[in-house]
C-alpha cells in the first residue's frame, strides 16, 4: 500500500482487502482443513518504534490487532506478528536473532538492524484536575456525538467552557440525546446536530460545509464512532468484518485528511484496550482500533496534534457496556471493571494535557483485569505483569480454597496458611513450627 501521505480512501479500504481479508481467509481454511502450521503475520512499517519515524504503513496496521484476537481465539495456529521497512533484510536478520528469547516473543519490530519487542509499561498522567483550555468562541466536533460516551464527553466540554459543539451520529438522536442536547442549549451552548456516517467521504464532506457555514472554525475533534462486531474469526465473514471496521478506519482517515491543514488544538481518537490485548470475537474491532493508534502516532510524525486513548470499559449504556450485558459470563465479569463517565471524562482531561501519542486507561487491579483475557499464560507483551498476575492467580485460588472448607475448620486454614506465608517471607524452612 502506498505512504500515508500518499494514500487515498480507496487505497486504504483495498489494502484492508489485500491484508486483513487475506489472512482471515487463510486462518479459516487453516481451521478447515486442521493445518498444523503457525501463521505469522509480516507488515512493512506497520507500528511506530520511535517517534520520529515519518514512513508508516498504516494500511497496514490493523494486521496487528488481528494478529492478537488470532493468538487468543486458535493459539495453536499462532505464530507472531514481525514489522520490518525493509522486507528484502527481514529473513536476515530474524536468523541473527538472539535464540530461544526470540522465539517466545510474538510482537517484534526490526529497525536498522535492530530487535525491538513491544512491552505494556505503565504511564502516569498528569495530575487528575487538569484540563484542556476549550475556547467559548471555537467549534468542537465529537463523532459518535449522539451515543452514550459522545454526549458525556460533550456534557464535559461544556463544562470546561465550549459553546459550540458538532454531535454527529448515523442515526436520529433518540430521545435521551435529545434530552442532553436541550440541556446543554440551555447553556447557551449552541449545538449542530448532523447526520453523517463518517466511513462515507460525500457524507463527511457534507458535514464540514454544514460546520463551516454554521459555526466558528473548528479547533478540535474527539472521534468517538465505532462499531462492534462479536464473532469469533472461525465464523466471520469479510462483508460483516469491512462493515465493522469503516467508522475507525475510514472515518478516522476521512476526519485527518479534512482537518490537517486546521490549525486545531487536539484530535482525539477513541481506540480501546482490545486493541492492547486483543479480545475474543472482537477480531474487527480490535483491528479497527489499532488502527486509530497507527494514525495518530503518524499525525504526531507530521507535527499534527493527537491522542490516541485505549480505553476501559465505561459504565452506563456505551457500546461495551450494552455488550457486557448480552448474558455472556465473561462479558458479565468485565463489567466489574468498568468506570464511571465521571471518571472517564477526568481522565480524558488529564490525559489530553499531556504529551503522550497513545495510551491505555485500565483498572488499576490489572492482574485480575488481565486473566479475563488470558486464563493462560500471559504473553510476553504483558511479562512485566506476569509476577503480579500469578500471585493473583495464587490469591484467587486460596479463596476458593477456603470457601470449600466447613466454617468450623477456616480457622485452623488460616492459621496454617498465614504460618506458611511468613516462614516463605522471612525464608524459614515451610516445615519449621512458628509460635502463633
Amino acid at each position: 500500500a502506498p505512504g500515508p501521505a500518499e494514500l487515498t480512501a480507496e487505497e486504504l479500504t483495498e489494502a484492508q482487502t489485500l491484508t486483513c481479508a487475506s489472512v482471515l481467509h487463510l486462518l479459516q481454511a487453516q481451521i478447515k482443513q486442521e493445518q498444523a502450521a503457525k501463521l505469522w503475520l509480516v507488515t512493512q512499517g506497520a507500528v511506530s518504534v520511535e517517534e520520529t519515524e515519518d514512513s508508516l504503513g498504516i494500511a497496514q496496521a490493523p494486521l496487528w490487532g488481528l494478529g492478537k484476537v488470532i493468538a487468543q481465539e486458535h493459539p495453536a495456529l499462532w505464530g507472531g506478528l514481525i514489522d520490518n521497512p525493509d522486507v528484502d533484510s527481514l529473513l536476515a536478520e530474524i536468523g541473527a536473532g538472539d535464540g530461544e528469547n526470540a522465539k517466545k516473543e510474538d510482537q517484534i519490530a526490526y529497525r536498522d538492524r535492530q530487535r525491538y519487542v513491544a512491552r505494556l509499561v505503565r504511564h502516569e498522567p498528569a495530575p487528575p484536575d487538569a484540563a484542556p483550555a476549550l475556547n467559548a468562541d471555537s467549534s468542537y466536533l465529537i463523532t459518535g456525538g449522539l451515543g452514550a460516551l459522545g454526549l458525556e464527553v460533550a456534557k464535559w466540554m461544556v463544562d470546561e467552557g465550549a459553546r459550540h459543539l458538532v454531535l454527529t451520529g448515523r442515526r436520529a438522536p433518540s430521545e435521551k440525546a435529545r434530552e442532553v442536547i436541550e440541556q446543554l442549549e440551555q447553556t447557551g451552548t449552541r449545538i449542530l446536530v448532523v447526520g453523517a456516517d463518517v466511513s462515507d467521504r460525500e457524507q463527511v464532506g457534507h458535514l464540514f460545509k454544514a460546520m463551516n457555514e454554521q459555526m466558528p472554525p473548528l479547533k478540535g475533534v474527539v472521534h468517538a464512532a465505532g462499531v462492534a462486531n462479536h464473532e469469533n474469526l472461525k465464523h466471520q465473514d469479510w462483508e460483516s468484518f469491512s462493515r465493522a471496521m469503516a467508522a475507525k478506519v475510514a472515518g478516522s482517515w476521512h476526519l485527518h485528511i479534512l482537518t490537517q491543514s486546521m490549525p486545531l488544538d487536539f484530535f482525539v481518537g477513541f481506540s480501546s484496550a482490545s486493541a492492547l490485548l486483543g479480545g475474543l470475537g472482537l477480531g474487527s474491532y480490535v483491528a479497527a482500533n489499532t488502527f486509530i493508534d497507527a494514525l495518530i502516532h503518524f499525525r504526531r510524525t507530521q507535527d499534527l496534534p493527537g491522542l490516541s486513548v485505549n480505553w476501559g470499559m465505561w459504565d452506563g449504556d456505551g457500546m461495551f457496556a450494552v455488550w457486557a450485558k448480552t448474558g455472556n459470563q465473561g462479558n458479565t465479569r468485565l463489567r466489574e471493571y468498568a468506570f464511571s463517565p465521571e471518571t472517564g471524562v477526568q481522565i480524558l482531561g488529564a490525559l489530553m494535557e499531556t504529551d503522550v501519542s497513545q495510551v491505555g486507561v485500565l483498572p488499576g487491579d490489572l492482574s485480575r483485569y488481565l486473566q479475563e483475557f488470558y486464563p493462560g499464560d500471559l504473553p510476553p507483551f504483558l511479562e512485566l505483569y506476569r509476577a503480579v498476575s500469578d500471585q493473583s492467580a495464587k490469591s484467587t485460588g486460596f479463596v476458593e480454597n477456603l470457601e470449600k472448607i466447613p466454617p468450623e475448620k477456616q480457622r485452623g486454614f488460616l492459621t496454617a496458611h498465614i504460618r506458611s506465608e511468613l516462614n516463605r517471607v522471612l525464608g524459614f524452612d515451610s516445615a519449621q513450627p512458628m509460635d502463633a
